[in-house]
């Protein structure tokens, strides 16, 4: 029977040069790859996305706003809606579909809180605000290939 290796003890790290160790300590900010978001999803033909448009894309809600294609993580910070039955409006801001929270698509934070019955809670939109900015919503790169985007 194999002995189960400690719980908190963190597995060893290779380094650049080969070493094996603790994490190294760099200058540089971490490189993090979670399982499902190192591999590209394809978004479909570049065509088919024109501006005012959002679809999804894996875990990523993919838009064009006024040509510019964005892709941010695919779940509003207030109740989990998909973000990629959203739209864009006015102000080129992504709106969630459920409470019209409103998300700068280039920072991911949320510029306006959740609306309707939610608008008349104080500080409710503050809070969210406030969240965001601490944690926005993660964005992808975006890249187009022989007509085709594909997120990252």
């Amino acid at each position: 029977m194999r002995s189960a290796q400690p719980i908190l003890a963190p597995p060893p790290v290779t380094t650049r040069e080969g070493h094996r160790g603790a994490a190294p300590v760099s200058d540089e900010p971490p490189r993090v790859h979670s399982v499902g978001m190192s591999k590209e999803h394809e978004v479909g033909a570049a065509a088919d996305l024109p501006p005012g448009k959002v679809t999804g894309a894996g875990p990523y809600a993919v838009g064009n706003v006024a040509g510019e294609v964005f892709a941010v993580s695919r779940r509003c910070r207030h109740l989990g809606a998909d973000l990629a039955g959203g739209s864009i409006d006015g102000e080129g801001r992504l709106v969630c579909p459920w409470h019209q929270s409103a998300y700068d698509v280039h920072t991911g934070r949320m510029l306006r809180g959740p609306q309707g019955v939610y608008a008349k809670v104080p500080g409710l939109g503050l809070v969210f605000r406030g969240l965001t900015a601490v944690l926005p919503l993660r964005r992808g790169q975006v890249v187009e290939r022989d007509g085709c985007l594909f997120v990252r």
